[in-house]
This record gives C-alpha cells, structure tokens and sequence, in this order.
C-alpha cells in the first residue's frame, strides 16, 4: 500500500489504536472509523514512508497519480475489487 504511514517494507500501519491507544473498550464501529480516518487523511509528518510523506507534502496530484498507479498494479482484478460497482470511496487519493 502506498501510503505516508504504512511502511513501503512490509506494510506495517504507523497508527496509535493498534498500539499504546488501544482499549478493549474501543467498539468496532469506532475501530473502523478510526481506521478509515487513518487512510483517508495522511499524517505524513512524520511518516514512516519517506518518499510517500514527501510526494504527499511536495505534489498531491503526482501523489494521487501514484496511488491510482500502484492500486492498479497490486489490487485491480483482485477478487474484492472486481465486484465493487464504483462505491465512491476516494481514499487516500
């Protein structure tokens, strides 16, 4: 995934709720919530992948480019994706 805070090495997520701010309290909406806030609005200050956070910072529109770019390459055809009928979610676009 290419992203400011997922690792290009491994695809580790930099995100506090899987880590010191998790709590067995948090529900599963708010979870997901925090999860789709986390994609959709990079922190790439710091980011754990450095050219991504500084494509991000630098030119939206190359970074843009290159998530559509890599999307197609490593998930276009993927089983999920090849029923979804335009569901509108930007991402991190």
């Amino acid at each position: 995934m290419y992203h400011p805070n997922v690792s290009a090495d491994g695809g580790k997520p930099c995100i506090d709720i899987l880590g010191d701010a998790y709590s067995p309290s948090m529900t599963m909406p708010q979870l997901l919530m925090s999860l789709q806030m986390f994609l959709n609005d990079p922190n790439p200050n710091p980011g754990v992948n450095t050219d991504a956070s500084g494509l991000y910072n630098k030119d939206r529109a190359a970074f843009n480019a290159t998530v559509r770019a890599h999307t197609l390459k490593h998930a276009a055809g993927a089983p999920a994706a090849a029923g979804a009928s335009g569901a509108g979610g930007g991402g991190a676009e």
